[in-house]
Parts: structure tokens; C-alpha cells; sequence
């Protein structure tokens, strides 16, 4: 059994905790963004593609499935075309693996030329300059404010500071570097005896310098393929998942 650290905002985390917990291990939550929507109008100019580049985006949205059902819907990665099918969304097209490279090509591909994207109000990476490559003029919408935490919750400090937990799982930059900050506010936790799981090779960019036990990055920028990297690295089977990668 691993006891693990979950950082992502609390609905997601408390359905990962629970994945994890099915399978024998002891979850920690303590989320390092706090997500909350924010007012935002539709554009009146037309648009013939809906664009989601984060799982946040569309539960923040789900009111308004309705009204943007009329144009299919692009989402990032796997994650995040669950996250739609769960708004209401209807025509939610198939998802590359949580790349955008791989989703704006399907979008370039299906000919739209202008797209409604709805994002939150920080983004690693803005699609507009590659689509307008391609003719594509891009309408934004901030749906969503995600809060860095400013602390960790008192049991994940607790664990952390009498070096009681074995992995912290990282999803992304922003919280990665968040949850390095925090860390180093903990008295007495020892990075020796603490494991990384980071979803990406920028996450674990973030988290470098550090002696800390392992550091394991996911093939893919998924959750599915975080907790295959994970686990393998403690000798544990892949957790099961019938309903997939959500």
C-alpha cells in the first residue's frame, strides 16, 4: 500500500482518492487550486467550434450546454472530453492524448474557421497563433478563476512534515511550483523520502533540484498513464478503471 498526495482541485481530487483508495492504497487530499466560474457572456459574432483546452472549462459551463450545442465540441485530451460528456455536451469530437497539437489538428482538420474557446483565466499555452496559421480566428471566453492554494490542508502537513507519505502526485506547472513553495515551509519534511508522480516533463521541470526519492513522468499527459508511471516505479499493478480515463 502507497500513501499518496492528491493536489488537484477538489472534485477531481476526491474521485482520484477514491480510485486510488479501491485499489488498496491511502489517499491524502489536499487540492492546490480552487476553482470557481465566472460570469461570461456569449459571443455575438458567429462561431462553428467550441474549443476546450482544460477539464475545468466545461462543468463551468454546463448551464450554457444547451445553448452551444449546435457546434461540435473540441476537448484537449481524455479527461477533458469526459468532463464534457458529463456537462451535456453533445457533440464532443474524439480527443487526441491531452495534447494540443494533436486536438488543434483535428480542429484545423474538420474545417471550422472560427472557434468559441473557453478557458480559464491562466493558460499555459495559447492555441490562437497556431490556428490563425490556418486561417482560423479565435473567440475567448475566461469561464473559470483557478486560485493557488495558500496552504496545504493541516492533515497533508501533518503527513508531509513526520514524512509519512510516499508520493504526491503533480498535474500541473502552476501547482507543481505551488507545491515545491509549500514543501519548503514544512518543517521537518525530508525531500529523501518522498516520491513525484509528474504528468508531463514540464511538471517535473518544476520540481528539479531537489533529492527527492524518485521522480516518475506519465508517457502521456494523462492521469491513466500518471498512475501507470507511478506505480510502477513502487511495483504495483495498474489501477483498474472500467469506466476509462476520466
Amino acid at each position: 500500500m502507497a500513501r499518496v498526495l492528491v493536489t488537484r482541485p477538489r472534485v477531481d481530487a476526491e474521485r482520484l482518492a477514491a480510485r486510488l483508495e479501491a485499489a488498496g492504497h491511502e489517499a491524502i487530499v489536499s487540492p492546490l487550486l480552487d476553482v470557481e466560474p465566472v460570469a461570461w457572456d456569449l459571443p455575438e459574432a458567429a462561431y462553428d467550434a467550441v474549443l476546450f483546452t482544460s477539464r475545468q472549462a466545461p462543468p463551468a459551463v454546463a448551464g450554457r450546454a444547451a445553448a452551444l450545442a449546435r457546434v461540435p465540441v473540441f476537448p484537449i485530451g481524455p479527461g477533458t472530453h469526459a468532463a464534457c460528456v458529463d456537462a451535456g455536451f453533445g457533440d464532443v469530437r474524439p480527443h487526441a492524448e491531452g495534447d494540443l497539437d494533436g486536438i488543434l489538428a483535428s480542429l484545423i482538420a474538420s474545417g471550422a474557421r472560427t472557434v468559441l474557446w473557453l478557458s480559464g483565466e491562466q493558460v499555459s499555452r495559447d492555441p490562437a497563433p497556431v490556428l490563425a496559421q490556418h486561417g482560423i480566428s479565435v473567440l475567448r471566453r475566461i469561464v473559470y478563476r483557478a486560485q493557488l492554494a495558500g496552504r496545504f490542508t493541516p492533515e497533508a502537513e501533518a503527513a508531509l512534515a513526520a514524512n509519512r507519505i510516499d508520493w504526491a502526485l503533480l498535474l500541473s506547472p502552476r501547482t507543481a511550483t505551488r507545491f515545491v513553495e509549500l514543501y519548503d515551509a514544512v518543517q521537518g519534511a525530508d525531500p529523501a523520502s518522498l516520491s513525484l508522480g509528474c504528468i508531463s516533463d514540464q511538471v517535473a521541470a518544476r520540481v528539479a533540484g531537489k533529492p527527492w526519492r524518485a521522480v516518475a513522468v506519465a508517457e502521456q499527459p494523462t492521469e491513466a498513464s500518471l498512475l501507470a508511471a507511478t506505480l510502477a516505479l513502487c511495483h504495483k499493478q495498474a489501477l483498474p478503471d472500467p469506466e476509462g480515463e476520466r
